[in-house]
């Protein structure tokens, strides 16, 4: 069997980031317990309890590369052929990286067409797409950017920073600070250029200088004067979260993705105050990017894990976008609304990748996709953007990956950090 399905401690705290709220503590108590027992069901070539172990563990924890390759492999042992190539390749389509085709396990595909058609599959998907540009790169490898903001008044930029813990200022070729005091890192940021504010989110993270065992779970909504960058109001709320991004409503309100718990937070203009808007626990894992229609009635937000939502402001009712096509909707992180359509940036799929998702006339469903910058090595990792324009500009490789476990960071695993841009429409 492939080296995935021993994987057993990697897996368990690899989940921990995504179940940390007491609501859906028992999911994570679940998990362990159906995947322990498929290990050991494989083990003992006990391959129908393998099977029936890997189908709750999967429906506990959704495209996980690893429980997905190992129900694939259950699939293939208990005989079950058209199940097994199913499953494989949507594996496939958000982790191009699993080698499965020496795997005694799939020997079943290898008989028919299917093996074949996925080796095909994965050939055409290592194909990469380059349509976006570099326009500047930052100074040092050890910045570690997060979010971009513009104001076309001043014609200047606004870079977030995880590491740094500060609000940056991109100007005429220069990068300075903005803001450096009071900050945990900084993640989301946002202009209301009718009211001259500039919105950021700021939570606790181990990969921040400085970082405090004891301010984990903290994390707070600024609201900063554009034209001075004075502090104007801070908001926080009970409990532990971490504020991932946020969007500007026309009327001034402010919603606000909690990445801790899979919460909405609003903050309302009529009373400048921070409250819950939606609890996404008993459905929802990991919320990221959230972006509004043009008419103000729709919040699109993205799940980390299970793809794209959207919500009606009117009834607040929510529901998940369709899309019958193949490509993945994992690992979205920035979400924005362009034209009846959702730009994207997927860190959380392999290759990584910024797409365009074109929305039907409801906005409810997704009929057809674009890839703007797909599998290119500058990728690693874009996180967050801002549309300008008819131009989409992101972070092109936020250095997550390197930091180690304890937040520490490693020069050698990052590359200079950079912003891209990609004409949307000519």
């Amino acid at each position: 069997m492939n080296k995935l399905v021993f994987g057993y401690i990697f897996i368990l705290s690899s989940l921990i980031f995504f179940f940390t709220n007491d609501t859906v503590g028992q999911r994570l108590k679940d998990l362990q317990f159906h995947f322990q027992q498929s290990k050991e069901a494989y083990e003992n070539k006990d391959y129908p309890s393998f099977l029936d172990h890997l189908k709750i563990a999967d429906s506990l924890r959704p495209n996980h590369p690893t429980i997905v390759y190992n129900l694939a492999a259950a699939y293939s042992l208990n005989h079950m052929e058209k199940d097994a190539y199913i499953t494989l390749k949507h594996l496939i389509h958000f982790n191009n990286t699993i080698n499965f085709e020496e795997d005694k396990d799939f020997d079943l595909l290898k008989e028919g067409k299917f093996l074949e058609e996925l080796i095909t599959l994965k050939k055409k998907l290592d194909a990469p797409v380059k349509k976006g540009t570099k326009v500047f790169q930052f100074g040092e490898v050890s910045t570690h950017p997060e979010g971009i903001a513009y104001d076309p008044k001043t014609e200047c930029f606004y870079i977030s920073s995880i590491r740094q813990r500060k609000i940056f200022q991109f100007k005429n070729g220069e990068l300075t600070d903005w803001v450096k005091e009071g900050l945990f890192a900084v993640s989301g940021i946002k202009i209301d250029h009718e009211r001259r504010w500039l919105w950021a989110c700021s939570s606790a993270f181990p990969e921040m200088l400085d970082f405090d065992e004891e301010d984990d779970g903290k994390a707070m909504v600024l609201k900063y004067n554009l034209e001075t960058g004075k502090l104007i109001k801070q908001y926080a709320a009970d409990g532990k979260h971490i504020f991932g991004d946020l969007v500007i409503h026309q009327n001034g309100d402010v919603y606000i993705s909690d990445s801790r718990e899979p919460k909405i937070y609003k903050i309302d203009h009529r009373n400048d105050e921070i409250s819950l808007y939606q609890d996404f626990s008993a459905t929802l894992l990991n919320l990221q990017g959230l972006d509004l229609s043009d008419d103000g009635e729709s919040l699109y937000i993205a799940d980390y894990i299970l793809g794209l939502y959207k919500i009606s402001l009117k009834n607040n009712k929510p529901e998940k976008l369709q899309w019958k096509g193949n490509a993945t909707l994992k690992g979205i992180d920035g979400l924005y609304f362009y034209k009846n359509s959702l730009v994207v940036t997927q860190n959380g799929a392999e290759p990584m990748r910024v797409v365009r998702f074109f929305l039907n006339g409801a906005g409810n469903q997704i009929e057809s996709i674009e890839n703007l910058d797909y599998a290119r090595e500058e990728l690693n990792e874009p996180t967050l953007g801002t549309i300008i324009d008819n131009t989409f500009f992101y972070i092109a490789n936020s250095p997550w990956g390197a930091y180690d476990r304890n937040g520490n960071f490693d020069e050698i695993k990052a590359s200079i950090p950079a912003v891209y841009k990609i004409i949307l429409e000519n």
